[in-house]
């Protein structure tokens, strides 16, 4: 009786690998045990060298950077502007949530969201 899935033949009860996964790996199908990744044995993970690590980070690198600080850095300081109150002559005065509780409490804000939620439907 032959069956075969995920890779591998059954055979009266053992399992065989294909023929071609054996002698690309150089192995002997009676002697290596089943596995579960279709047939075909793992090579050992390799650190790698510069061409799969080193320069597909240096080819990342300048955008990475580009995000950082043009998106990641302002985001960042308007989060903490916002718990803060501005005057233009000197430096911000922590007020917690005192920014976001007037803000829900402004008339005009309350009708620009309204307005918002009804014209994205």
């Amino acid at each position: 009786m032959r069956r075969q899935h995920g890779g591998l033949r059954e055979e009266g009860g053992k399992s065989i690998r294909p023929a071609a996964a054996n002698r690309a790996f150089g192995v002997n199908a009676e002697l290596a045990p089943p596995n579960l990744f279709g047939g075909l044995i793992m090579k050992k993970k390799t650190r790698g060298n510069f061409n799969q690590i080193t320069a597909p980070v240096l080819f990342l690198l300048p955008n990475m950077l580009t995000f950082f600080v043009f998106i990641i850095i302002p985001a960042i300081q308007g989060l903490r502007m916002s718990f803060m109150k501005w005057n233009a002559a000197g430096p911000g005065e922590f007020i917690g949530f005192d920014n976001f509780i007037a803000l829900l409490g402004d008339k005009v804000f309350l009708l620009t969201v309204k307005n918002t939620f009804v014209y994205s439907i």
